[in-house]
């Protein structure tokens, strides 16, 4: 036997109990002093509030969670990125829309049938100058991935803004939220504040 044990004291969580776990957790810290919690079964946004409550009620670190129930489905807690996944997952739908609306409306309006004489159709063939943002660019809004959300983070920090996700930033002198709001129309990422009123607009680059 190790005569240094317990290293580390873990309490396993489930995390659809809800306040009867808290309850049994707060005993059990009362009792042997935790140094930290496991929460399971967080394969999903609605049952990952329950963190939230965990954390508030418990002051304890969490160390891991569990999102499914293979090995490999137990992941060390990072808080960031798990604020970050959390207010993506709920307000992703609401991105999604916006661009396949985009998208239907497009397909609407270019494909028709219209009957073209012959000189119309040599005509035709230089392509017409298409005006506004393309697909691809809208796509890379709504994504904010690799060397865009590098350049979007880069600029917002030298505005004095933090990026809490990929829908909010934070004043870092006032601690302000503002809403990221996506201009399709402006090729453009705007930070807006309760009333909608634009604070700052960042145009996509490249």
């Amino acid at each position: 036997s190790d005569l240094g044990a317990p290293h580390r004291k873990m309490l396993i969580i489930d995390g659809t109990q809800g306040n009867s776990a808290i309850a049994q957790a707060k005993a059990f810290n009362e009792m042997i002093d935790i140094d930290g919690i496991i929460i399971t079964k967080l394969d999903g946004t609605a049952k990952g509030g329950s963190i939230f409550s965990i954390a508030y009620a418990l002051k304890l670190p969490i160390l891991f969670i569990g999102v499914g129930e293979k090995p490999e489905d137990l992941i060390p807690f990072n808080k960031y990125e798990f604020v970050d996944g959390f207010l993506d997952a709920i307000f992703d739908d609401e991105g999604a829309a916006t661009f396949a609306s985009q998208s239907a409306s497009k397909s609407q309006t270019e494909i028709v049938d219209v009957p073209t004489t012959q000189e119309e159709e040599v005509a035709d063939e230089t392509p017409p100058k298409i005006e506004g943002p393309t697909l691809e660019q809208i796509s890379r809004l709504h994504s904010i991935e690799g060397a865009d959300k590098q350049s979007f983070v880069a600029r917002l920090s030298q505005d004095g803004y933090d990026m809490l996700s990929r829908h909010f930033v934070r004043n870092r002198n006032t601690w302000d939220d503002y809403r990221i709001h996506i201009n399709e129309a402006a090729c453009a990422w705007e930070i807006r504040d309760k009333n909608a009123t634009v604070i700052k607009q960042y145009p996509l680059e490249g």
